[in-house]
């Protein structure tokens, strides 16, 4: 999917991930592992890490469908229909006893899943497409849902941002739970032969995806 960026709404989208981290989210360390040397050690969905990154980032730019499904939109990009846990924070409950959380870690690695507690019960994740060797969050990207539906007047839109970015008011580094590999317990989605054709779209709840102007 390809996304086209004009006027204000382009500044606002090129300026949450700087321009190192666009597709530059598969460089410095490879998907699946930090700087720090730890890694993802399992992954439950059909796809790779680095195919759930290239997922996630194909996703951005859509503007709505996704209000409040950040569990479901994580696990969208390892090839769930959702996350088979009621929400982000008990998806990270069931991480933490199952031995897949890393705690209070801010040097999550490219295709770990990063919770935060937040103003809604149900907690919130984001998908890491990039981590940094210094564990800068200006320099650790994400994908996640609802960051800037604000800014662009969107809702349920999916952007691609830094963990400063989200963390500067839509979720608070105080609310920061750590990271998890990415385990989803939810309904693998039957293959597609080509994941942008019209099967792909309407299967998404966010199929209606537009330019972002």
């Amino acid at each position: 999917m390809k996304v086209l960026l004009a006027g204000a709404a382009a500044t606002a989208w090129i300026g949450a991930v700087p321009a190192f981290a666009s597709l530059a989210v598969l460089a410095g360390p490879g998907p699946g592992t930090s700087a720090s040397g730890m890694a993802v050690t399992a992954v439950s969905g059909p796809v790779s890490a680095g195919t759930a990154i290239r997922i996630a980032v194909s996703m951005v730019g859509i503007t709505a469908g996704w209000h409040r499904l950040c569990d479901r939109l994580v696990c969208r990009a390892y090839g769930h229909a959702n996350s088979g846990y009621p929400d982000a924070a008990a998806h990270w409950a069931a991480m933490f006893a199952a031995g897949h959380a890393h705690p209070g870690d801010r040097c999550p690695p490219a295709g770990a899943f990063v919770f935060w507690r937040s103003a809604a019960p149900e907690g919130h994740v984001a998908l890491v497409t990039s981590s940094d060797v210094f564990c800068d969050p200006a320099r650790i990207a994400v994908v996640s849902n609802d960051v800037l539906d604000t800014a662009l007047g969107h809702r349920g839109g999916v952007y691609h941002v830094t963990l400063a970015r989200i963390e500067d008011g839509f979720v608070t580094p105080g609310g920061y739970l750590g990271w998890s590999d990415p385990v989803c317990a939810g309904r693998p989605l039957p293959p597609d032969p080509e994941p942008d054709s019209d099967q792909a779209l309407l299967s998404d709840p966010a199929h209606n995806r537009r330019t972002v102007r």
